[in-house]
């Protein structure tokens, strides 16, 4: 979006949460861009509660990836076989980051159990738990 300012032509947007008009750094190529990049850079409190929550979100799906990817090993557990698992356990983040849930747990078939909760101080928690045991007879 083009706004005129003291006689220049400024890119702007408008933030979806406040409605004010930022100025943009680089040319905006659609209105839904423009917008998206002045909720990046608003200051206002909705703008920066959504950075904080998108934020979370990535780190979440970092630690899901660290804790079942290939990463695994590097904390002593087999990475999954399966990646359907890991992109549902990415869907379950958002959710609980976005508050339309507190918690799941999943089972995975075989081979351990995750957990991915939203504790008291807003994080987002991500669990992997394997029960092992050994039992030899004569």
């Amino acid at each position: 979006m083009k706004a005129e300012f003291n006689g220049q032509t400024l890119n702007a947007g408008a933030c979806p949460y406040c409605g004010q008009l930022v100025a943009l750094e680089v040319e905006a190529e659609t209105e839904e861009e423009a917008t998206r990049l002045a909720a990046e850079t608003c200051s206002c409190v909705g703008a920066r509660r959504e950075r904080e929550t998108v934020q979370r979100i990535e780190t979440a799906h970092d630690r899901i990836n660290q804790l079942f990817g290939e990463n695994a090993t590097e904390y002593g557990f087999k990475p999954l076989s399966a990646t359907e698992p890991i992109e549902l356990m990415k869907d379950i983040a958002v959710l609980v980051a976005r508050g339309v849930i507190t918690s799941s747990v999943m089972g995975i078939s075989g081979q351990c159990r995750a957990k991915i909760s939203l504790t008291s101080k807003g994080e987002i928690k991500v669990e992997r738990s394997e029960a092992r045991s050994l039992q030899l007879s004569t």
